[in-house]
């Protein structure tokens, strides 16, 4: 069973070992790759205990951590974001994760969300298939956006 998990700040060394995973990462090329996930109480006083305008949680299936998802305010946009690893890919987790989110973000009076996905990330099409529409695309990225019911 898939759900989303709200991690304690001693749960933390996941997403650590998510955001230096190369495989999982490779999406994230342009940007850099990998990413080095330091400030750990900063991090975690932001995302979970400091507004309404940052949500994160893992995603879970089972007992085990497979990914992360998130949505906050960023320019008057609401932005989402997911990171499934490596290993879990391509087994409908992605999707029902963003589901899963989607359904947070309309709990919270969110009407419409964002993302920023590089132009040869393939999970596009994961997010064409669940209603999102391209609105900008350049060689950088390409910007979607979806309007929640």
């Amino acid at each position: 069973m898939i759900k989303l998990y709200k991690p304690s700040l001693n749960e933390l060394d996941f997403r650590r070992e998510l955001l230096k995973d190369q495989a999982t990462m490779a999406f994230n090329h342009a940007y850099g790759g990998t990413i080095d996930f330091k400030n750990y109480d900063s991090w975690y006083k932001k995302w979970h205990l400091s507004d309404d305008q940052h949500f994160h949680r893992y995603i879970k299936v089972d007992e085990n951590f497979i990914g992360e998802v998130a949505y906050y305010l960023e320019e008057g946009k609401w932005i989402i974001s997911i990171i499934v690893k490596d290993e879990y890919r391509r087994r409908g987790y992605g999707k029902k994760a963003i589901l899963l989110l989607l359904e947070e973000c309309k709990k919270h009076g969110i009407k419409e969300v964002y993302d920023m996905i590089a132009p040869d990330n393939p999970s596009i099409n994961l997010f064409l298939g669940l209603g999102f529409n391209i609105i900008d695309q350049n060689s950088e990225l390409t910007m979607i956006k979806k309007y929640l019911d």
